[in-house]
């Protein structure tokens, strides 16, 4: 089910801003672009959530076929995944 996330206050955003401080006994990571969603995806990764804007999301809809439905999915607006990413431009 896809969940919408309009506030910049929330705490799934603080938890991906705690990932972005890499350390070795970390056991979870950021994924930040197409190819490595859907890779992860492919290999069956145990994935915890998959946040989206409405434009990758129109553009897309074809990698999210195969996500199994426990993974929560969100949609939230560039500001929010400009906040989430290191990366400059995440697609």
């Amino acid at each position: 089910m896809l969940h919408r996330i309009h506030s910049l206050n929330t705490p799934q955003l603080k938890r991906l801003k705690r990932l972005h401080r890499v350390r070795s006994d970390q056991r979870e990571f950021l994924l930040e672009v197409t190819h490595l969603v859907t890779e992860a995806i492919a290999a069956k990764w145990r994935l915890e959530a998959i946040y989206m804007t409405d434009a990758w999301l129109a553009t897309h809809p074809q990698h999210l076929e195969h996500v199994p439905e426990d993974v929560e999915q969100y949609a939230v607006d560039s500001r929010w995944l400009a906040q989430a990413a290191t990366t400059e431009h995440p697609d």
